[in-house]
């Protein structure tokens, strides 16, 4: 098990991408206080800007379909004020807010099942209570269970 990134939920989509780029692990337990309120991962971060942003950019390709430059300006608009929102949006917003969780006590071969059954690259490690005590990837339950 190795300790945990963690973030607040009231912290900013934008301080949560600066924070990521930084990250090993490129995953963080939301918490609040020792609790585990969610799970944030660059992927959620790209999803969700691809759906409240990108996907709505006026492509290229289609470009001459508008009548007049009037609609094409129209979407960028759009695009540019979705952006705006999307920044001031936090990662309470943005995070899975039911991670896969297991007890310290968990059996190796029951945490691996987890993983390749929900594709995940790792799983938060909680306490009797709920309380935060770290993360375990692929690679540990691996090594723990050949070892």
């Amino acid at each position: 098990m190795k300790p945990a990134d963690v973030i607040p939920p009231s912290a900013s989509v934008v301080e949560a991408i600066q924070k990521l780029q930084h990250s090993e692990s490129g995953f963080f337990v939301v918490t609040e206080g020792k609790k585990v309120k969610g799970v944030l991962t660059g992927t959620d971060l790209f999803e969700a800007y691809y759906h409240y942003v990108a996907c709505h950019y006026p492509a290229q390709r289609y470009r001459d379909q508008y009548t007049d430059l009037t609609q094409y300006f129209e979407r960028k608009k759009f695009v540019d004020e979705n952006k705006a929102e999307f920044a001031k949006k936090t990662v309470a917003d943005i995070m899975n807010p039911r991670p896969k969780v297991v007890q310290a006590d968990v059996q190796v071969a029951e945490a691996i099942e987890l993983l390749k059954t929900f594709d995940l690259k790792r799983l938060t490690v909680v306490d009797e209570e709920g309380n935060l005590l770290g993360t375990v990837d692929r690679l540990d339950l691996l090594l723990e269970e050949l070892e």
